[in-house]
């Protein structure tokens, strides 16, 4: 008995370690990776960072950056929900030092009072604007020395055209097939 507490103690420690944080997109957590058709070409969306695991009051902290590729869209605004735990406001401003050389907010969690339970929504109200036509690519990195950063999740945004242009498309078709 004494063998199977000590060995979900052990488990219990190493999936606290592994606590990583996740995007939410207009306030539906979706697998990590996932791909999602939601907005019109040049449209926006909401994002959220929320965390996949319970993080323990002596966590030691990490510093994260949410991104998108200047051309495919733009990352603004952001705050935080979760203050008593140390979590500190989103920065706007580039993020250039980060792999994948893109344009958004980073920030800082320092848990240094309480826990957070998970499927805590850490940061919400993150607006992203998609520039124009295709897909958005949102990248959201952790680091604890901003020399290793380790991608968590991304989040790939398909935006689908209005359903009036796609009736104007269809009846051109039409018209030019009965021509």
């Amino acid at each position: 008995m004494k063998k199977l507490v000590v060995l979900m103690l052990v488990l219990g420690v190493a999936s606290l370690a592994n606590a990583t944080l996740q995007i939410s997109v207009n306030g539906v957590q979706n697998p990590v990776n996932s791909e999602i058709n939601l907005i019109a070409p040049s449209g926006t969306a909401i994002l959220d960072i929320w965390t996949d695991a319970a993080m323990p009051s002596n966590f030691p902290g990490t510093n994260w950056a949410l991104l998108v590729m200047e051309q495919q869209g733009i990352i603004s605004g952001g705050v935080k929900v979760v203050s008593e735990a140390g979590v500190s406001d989103p920065y706007p401003g580039a993020s250039s030092y980060v792999p994948g050389h893109g344009e958004g907010l980073w920030g800082l969690i320092s848990i240094t009072g309480s826990g957070i339970a998970i499927n805590t929504t850490l940061y919400n109200e993150i607006l992203l604007h998609c520039e124009g036509p295709g897909d958005a690519v949102v990248q959201l990195y952790e680091t604890s020395d901003f020399v290793t950063w380790n991608l968590s999740d991304s989040v790939i945004i398909h935006q689908i055209p209005e359903p009036v242009t796609m009736v104007l498309l269809g009846l051109g078709g039409l018209f030019l097939r009965r021509r």
